[in-house]
């Protein structure tokens, strides 16, 4: 069984791999005790094209800099990226099981395995 991996497929953990590093590089700056991902989503997909948008939970300062963020804008990942202070959204570690099921959803096959 042969299997390909698409381009959205690519795109999507490129985003995942952005959209966490520039998340953990905004708590660790101001201090944050937390971040949220305030859109909604099922798959790593449903966020390729879309306006996201960050909430930072207690941070001892506001952000003055998007760090990664804004490649995301650069390489055409996403429309936009609007970072405030908040506490709503999904939970950004999520990003990281949607990583894996993204990769399984390909890999797995392409292993043999059920």
């Amino acid at each position: 069984m042969e299997v390909e991996v698409t381009s959205n497929t690519s795109k999507a953990l490129a985003l995942a791999n952005i959209l966490v590093n520039g998340i953990e590089s905004l708590i660790f700056d101001c201090s944050c005790s937390d971040a949220y991902i305030d859109v909604e989503f099922s798959s790593l997909e449903d966020l390729l094209g879309s306006d996201i948008n960050v909430n930072l939970s207690e941070c001892e300062y506001r952000p003055d800099k998007y760090f990664e963020l804004d490649y995301l804008v650069d390489y055409g990942l996403v429309n936009s990226v609007n970072v405030s202070l908040g506490s709503s959204g999904t939970n950004y570690r999520v990003l990281y099981d949607e990583a894996i099921k993204t990769t399984l959803k390909w890999a797995i096959p392409y292993m043999k395995l059920t």
